[in-house]
């Protein structure tokens, strides 16, 4: 098995959009290349070809006189879109109860033992992609290839808000025992109350970060 190589760029890239997404750099934030060089020991040009990637990508911006910030969240595209999810992501965990099996209840339990771990740490920047594996496995198990790969997409398309628990530390303890309470409608097997916590958590966390953007002026209405 070969070592997989990395330019420096690449590393830049992947440490930087990393911190993103965990919420350590959160929207709005300027991302000053000299400053970044120094961090990383290295000269400007890898970086700068790295926040150029990041722009592309959507996740940084440039803006005039002030130079590369992390992207503030479009409020509009965004509560639109976790509409859609909230709909999505209710219907295919009533599909997906049917199927759930014991290995799927077992691999979703130990990772609301990883949230909890993480919490009592102070980690909250772990808890994104925890959630993310946990809705995600849920989903996977309804035999509607099309649905899943519709909501992947539309996860993908605001990575930012998988930061909600760095955004919004006070929604990570209900959260994770919301998760529970869906875990135990599915051990149910009981579909319509399952897919009524999934829509109902949903909501919580969309009216969280609409609120976190409107408390800290990140929203692009544009």
């Amino acid at each position: 098995m070969g070592i997989e190589f990395k330019t420096k760029t690449e590393v830049v890239h992947a440490r930087i959009r990393e911190e993103i997404m965990a919420g350590k750099m959160k929207p709005g934030q300027r991302l000053v290349i000299s400053e970044l060089a120094k961090n990383f020991g290295l000269s400007e040009i890898p970086v700068r070809e790295a926040i150029r990637r990041l722009e592309s990508e959507g996740i940084v911006q440039f803006t005039p006189h002030v130079g590369a910030v992390v992207s503030k969240i479009n409020e509009k595209e965004f509560l639109e879109i976790y509409i859609i999810r909230i709909e999505l992501e209710a219907l295919a965990t009533r599909l997906a109860a049917p199927h759930i099996k014991e290995k799927d209840i077992d691999f979703l339990c130990n990772l609301i033992q990883k949230a909890e771990t993480a919490i009592k740490r102070g980690k909250n920047e772990k808890l994104g992609p925890l959630n993310k594996d946990f809705h995600l496995k849920i989903y996977q198990a309804a035999p509607y290839p099309n649905l899943f790969g519709m909501i992947v997409n539309l996860w993908e398309k605001f990575e930012l808000t998988q930061s909600v628990f760095a955004y919004v530390p006070k929604r990570a303890i209900p959260s994770w025992n919301e998760h529970k309470s869906i875990v135990d409608a599915l051990k149910d097997n009981d579909a319509e109350r399952a897919s009524a916590l999934v829509r109902a958590q949903k909501m919580k966390t969309m009216s969280a970060l609409e609120k976190y953007l409107k408390d800290n002026g990140q929203r692009n209405s544009e």
